[in-house]
């Protein structure tokens, strides 16, 4: 049995002829199918090649946004200014860095958007995935390294769309920001202790840790006494303070005021004297623990904090009559340079 078997699989082998002649035929074959994409020039073949890889690696803003309409963009519009629009992906901050704004620039000018959007937005709890942003800025030679001349930013909790723009109103020192109808974006306060200043640069509602409220002025800006008050002390803890005054209200004798980072106490400002509102107590500085000009203001009731936005009366100022043709033409120009209309 096993002798007919062995004798089966020697008549079943192959003609070594006949395997050359099948081995011929297959490299034909494969000749024929392969030899067509060997003729492309090169050049030909790469540009396939990019093509199939833009087509397998999709940018990550194409992954984050994938609608043509939400697609972030930044782009240059007319007289040197620079604009940008993103959709909301979180945090201002990280929303500007994913519309692929590089991390420094991002860094600054979500800054300086959140200064702007805090007086319409509470920042911690009604930022919404998809709300849309719009600013147009230009780049400036100081500490901030931008400024923002119009922003827009359309809440979906909110059911409306917000618009600032900044406006040089003849006469006044500083140019504010400004809605549609001209009414100044921030909150101002009555007895407050500047007269003159450029912007309120941090509240209690955008760093609650923060103590105190941050006005941005020139260093030797005047200081002036809210209240009458009690002097209680002068210049503690330089290092992080800097010159600073504690005043006791004496219509709320619990309270205590302070002024951080000035330049200096005005003449006559001495421990225990009682000093009558409105008076010069100080000049606006950069000392302490402080990174530019600027007046630190903080209301304590024994270690609560008190919100000056809360415990002064506030108002909003509007631009005065014959200023509001002039603001309107400055804000449709403004418009047009906004990247979608």
């Amino acid at each position: 049995m096993i002798r007919k078997n062995r004798s089966m699989m020697r008549r079943a082998t192959l003609n070594p002829m006949v395997i050359m002649a099948g081995g011929a035929i297959f490299m034909a074959l494969v000749a024929l199918v392969f030899w067509p994409r060997n003729t492309r020039p090169k050049a030909q073949q790469n540009t396939l090649h990019l093509q199939r890889a833009s087509v397998a690696a999709p940018t990550q803003a194409a992954r984050v946004q994938p609608n043509a309409q939400d697609t972030p963009s930044q782009t240059t519009a007319s007289g040197g200014l620079k604009t940008f629009q993103t959709t909301m992906v979180g945090p201002i901050s990280l929303s500007f860095k994913k519309g692929g704004m590089e991390t420094k620039e991002a860094t600054f000018l979500s800054a300086l958007a959140a200064r702007l959007l805090i007086w319409r937005v509470n920042l911690r709890n009604e930022i919404r995935r998809g709300d849309k942003i719009e600013v147009i800025y230009r780049p400036v030679d100081t500490q901030s390294l931008y400024e923002i001349i119009a922003m827009r930013y359309n809440s979906t909790k909110h059911n409306r769309s917000y618009a600032f723009y900044r406006y040089q109103e003849p006469g006044r020192r500083f140019a504010a920001y400004y809605d549609a109808e001209g009414n100044e974006i921030e909150q101002k306060l009555r007895n407050a202790p500047l007269r003159e200043y450029e912007q309120v640069t941090s509240i209690l509602k955008m760093r609650p840790k923060h103590k105190g409220v941050d006005f941005k002025a020139p260093v030797g800006t005047k200081l002036y006494l809210p209240f009458r008050s009690r002097v209680v002390r002068t210049t503690w803890n330089f290092r992080f303070n800097g010159n600073c005054l504690e005043v006791a209200p004496l219509h709320k004798p619990n309270l205590r005021i302070m002024f951080l980072h000035l330049q200096k106490i005005a003449d006559g400002v001495k421990v225990g004297r009682v000093l009558p509102a409105n008076a010069v107590i100080g000049y606006v500085g950069n000392t302490g623990r402080s990174t530019a000009p600027h007046l630190h203001y903080q209301i304590m009731d024994g270690r609560k904090v008190i919100d000056p936005f809360r415990f002064h009366e506030t108002y909003t100022r509007a631009l005065p009559e014959e200023q509001r043709a002039a603001f309107q033409q400055h804000r449709r120009q403004l418009d047009l340079q906004f990247p979608t209309r």
